[in-house]
């Protein structure tokens, strides 16, 4: 089931990061998108260690504290993103934090978008 757009996702910035712990390894991983009209770009992965389906030829960035982190270079037309309380996924924009894991039924869907502006838009959906 797709539901609608939520107000605050309406004013989501163009820049955005996901969380979320790995289901296998355990480690955090942080992903970092920024949004144009057209595409969500991958600007930036952070992560605890080098694991599973992590890209190892981007350039090495400046990371968080036992963190390593390399810049993106992935662009996408959207993000179908599954969030569950296992997985702790969070949005973390503009010094806030949306808990989506906490606060979504298990294992629903979130639909991350581009819109005309240069923003990015959010649909939620329960997997049924």
């Amino acid at each position: 089931m797709r539901l609608p757009l939520l107000p605050f996702a309406r004013n989501l910035p163009p820049n955005f990061t996901l969380q979320w712990r790995h289901s296998m390894e355990h480690q955090l991983w942080c992903q970092s998108y920024r949004s144009n009209r057209k595409t969500l770009h991958l600007t930036r992965m952070q992560i605890l260690a080098f694991g599973a389906r992590m890209p190892s030829d981007g350039l090495p960035v400046t990371a968080d504290q036992g963190f390593v982190a390399q810049q993106g270079h992935l662009k996408l037309p959207k993000l179908n993103w599954t969030v569950s309380r296992n997985m702790q996924g969070e949005i973390r924009v503009d010094g806030r934090i949306w808990p989506l894991a906490d606060t979504l039924p298990d294992y629903s869907n979130v639909h991350i978008e581009p819109v005309r502006l240069p923003r990015a838009a959010i649909r939620f959906g329960v997997r049924e």
